[in-house]
Parts: C-alpha cells; structure tokens; sequence
C-alpha cells in the first residue's frame, strides 16, 4: 500500500491563517475553544444608524460573544381577556430635553373568533423636557381591522415623561396583541 503524502507531524502544509479577535464598534471578541457565539437583538437604545456591533467582555459581557443590535426600537406583546384594559408599550423618553418621531405598528388576533386587525401609526411626534413628555400635532393613523374588531381600542397618550400605549380587547374574548415601536431622536 502506498502513501500518497507524508503525514508526519514534524512537516506538511501549514494550517490556514485563524482570526483569533473579532473587533467591534464596541468591544473586541474573543473565541473561547474556538468557539464565537454570534447574535441578533434588538434594543431601545439610541443610535443614528439604528445599528450597532458589539463584542467581547466590554461590549457584550461574555469573551467570545457578538452582538449585532437593532437599536431605535421596542418590541412588545401582550393579551387582553374581556374589557380589561391592558397596557402594551410604556417608553420613556429620558432625562435630557429632545422631540422623537415615533412609528408605531400593531396586529392584533382575536383568538377566540379567529379574527385579526392591523394599526400603523406615523408622525407620532413627542416633546420632553426632560421632566414631562407632550405629544405634538395629530399622528397619522392607519387601521385595517375584521368584522367586530372594530370595537378593540388603543389609546396612545403621555403620562409624566412616558409614551404610553393602552388596550381595551372586546367582551368574552381572548385577543393576542404584538407591537414594534421605533424612532428617531434629536436633542
């Protein structure tokens, strides 16, 4: 039997080149066993590219971890049962003086009659002071509902210095609610 090449341990082709540190907008990861841990996640806070790459101990915590974050945005969910209000959303609009412009997107399905609605919201304009947050102008409301769907509410509405998003669902029915919220900042 015949070798096609030497398998000796002293010689033979080099092993190809491995990054062995992963540099980020904020933090340097580094492979634990050569292991990386890469994740999407998403995140209210503020950045003007609505994305950011973080990693390593100073970035995510974690040595061998990546992090590449949507920023600008929360996600929520939540359920009424009957009439009971619920809230969906509160954001707080921070301690620094600022105007957001808000988007707001929600799908709401009634569980209980298989039924669905759909409501987007643009121009959602909020001024804080820092202290007290006050919605500016009249947002742009877009709403796609189902047969009695057209009776569930949301409010949208300030309270101290909070963008507050509140549900009412519909009598004897169970309705699952899902909602992005993002936005741009100036200050």
């Amino acid at each position: 039997m015949s070798q096609a090449g030497d398998i000796s341990a002293t010689s033979g082709p080099v092993p190809p080149s491995v990054a062995t540190s992963y540099e980020t907008q904020n933090g340097t990861a580094v492979p634990l066993l050569n292991n990386l841990i890469i994740n999407g996640v998403d995140s209210f806070e503020n950045n003007a590219n609505g994305i950011i790459v973080e990693g390593g101990v100073v970035g995510t915590g974690t040595q061998n971890k990546v992090d590449v974050v949507l920023t600008n945005r929360q996600t929520n969910t939540g359920t009424t049962v009957g009439i009971t209000p619920s809230n969906l959303i509160t954001y707080n609009c921070g301690a620094l003086a600022a105007v957001y412009n808000f988007n707001l997107q929600i799908v709401a399905y009634n569980a209980t009659d298989s039924l669905g609605s759909g409501y987007s919201v643009t121009n959602l304009i909020v001024r804080t002071n820092g202290v007290t947050a006050t919605i500016i102008g009249v947002p742009t409301i877009d709403i796609s509902e189902e047969s009695t769907m057209i009776n569930v509410q949301f409010d949208i509405d300030t309270f101290g210095n909070n963008l507050s998003v509140d549900l009412v669902g519909l009598l004897a029915k169970t309705i699952n609610w899902n909602s992005i919220l993002t936005y741009i900042v100036i200050g």
